[in-house]
């Protein structure tokens, strides 16, 4: 069971920032959600149409972002609707739930940190926010950050920068990971997920997808198939289809099996293994079908 309820947080010319607070029931546990909307018509945001088929297309009102980060949500509505200042060339214009992929690229030209402001940065394939505390007064190249957890430490500007580009992103192509690399934080990443299945990728709904990279594999993973500098790639991959209620995993593994941390919460009916062909690799792919009735 899913409850959600919009606010509607800014308006430019019918256009909407809209953010989503929701309560998911999964597993006996009540889980908190909030993601964002921007909705490019009022009328059909009020009568609850994302997206509409017409006779020349589909016609789509509606951008879905997994991101908790309502002050980077407020630029980017700003960006898309209250600047006249953006010029970019039309062949650039690759979109993915509003965001250019031009700017992602180019974002750290001219970037300047705000002291005290939080960003988000990816580490050994997780999600950590940290604060900005400041440059080193001896070399500008070199910034002082205060991470989440409270440890204050010095790293390269480029550095964190480049991290938090890849950050964006992940966000752009829809993939999540999680924030913290215990069973909380892996639970919730899957419930991310689950709340919000998929996204709009150049006017396509397509699937979203949880991954979790080699840092979450066991030792033996890397003995039997693969070395250390395999260790950014992807070990597991999710992706739940709310209409089925299955959720697919695939890993490059074949000694993979499901974590515990899933079946510890979530109300699994089925479970069917099998090795899959793709392309030249064959990967270990497990289908857990979930009980209908939660």
């Amino acid at each position: 069971m899913r409850n959600e309820e919009k606010t509607i947080l800014m308006e430019h010319e019918g256009n909407l920032l809209v953010r989503v607070d929701a309560v998911t029931e999964l597993g006996g546990k009540e889980y908190k959600l909030v993601s964002y909307e921007i909705w490019t018509d009022r009328q059909k945001y009020e009568e609850s149409i994302p997206y509409e088929w017409k006779e020349d297309g589909e016609y789509i009102y509606c951008s879905n972002y997994a991101t908790t980060d309502e002050e980077d949500m407020v630029k980017t509505f700003k960006r898309r609707f209250m600047s006249n200042n953006i010029r970019i060339n039309k062949t650039e214009r690759v979109k993915e739930d509003g965001i250019l992929i031009s700017e992602l690229l180019n974002s750290k030209i001219d970037f300047k940190f705000e002291e005290g402001t939080m960003y988000d940065a990816v580490i050994n394939g997780q999600i950590w926010s940290f604060r900005y505390d400041g440059a080193d007064p001896d070399d500008e190249q070199l910034i002082w950050i205060t991470w989440a957890t409270g440890e204050e430490e010095e790293h390269g500007y480029d550095e964190m920068i480049q991290r938090m580009e890849e950050c964006k992103i992940l966000k752009a192509a829809g993939i999540i990971y999680p924030r913290g690399d215990d069973n909380e934080a892996l639970v919730n990443a899957l419930m991310e997920l689950m709340a919000k299945p998929t996204y709009y990728f150049a006017n396509m709904l397509v699937p979203r997808g949880l991954v979790l990279t080699g840092h979450f594999a066991p030792e033996s993973y890397y003995e039997s198939y693969y070395n250390y500098k395999n260790y950014k790639d992807e070990y597991m991959g999710f992706i739940f289809d709310p209409d089925k209620r299955i959720l697919t995993i695939t890993s490059p593994d074949h000694e993979a099996s499901v974590p515990q941390w899933v079946t510890e919460s979530l109300p699994v009916e089925g479970i069917l293994q099998m090795i899959e062909q793709v392309g030249k690799e064959k990967n270990k792919k497990i289908v857990l079908q979930l009980k209908q009735d939660h």
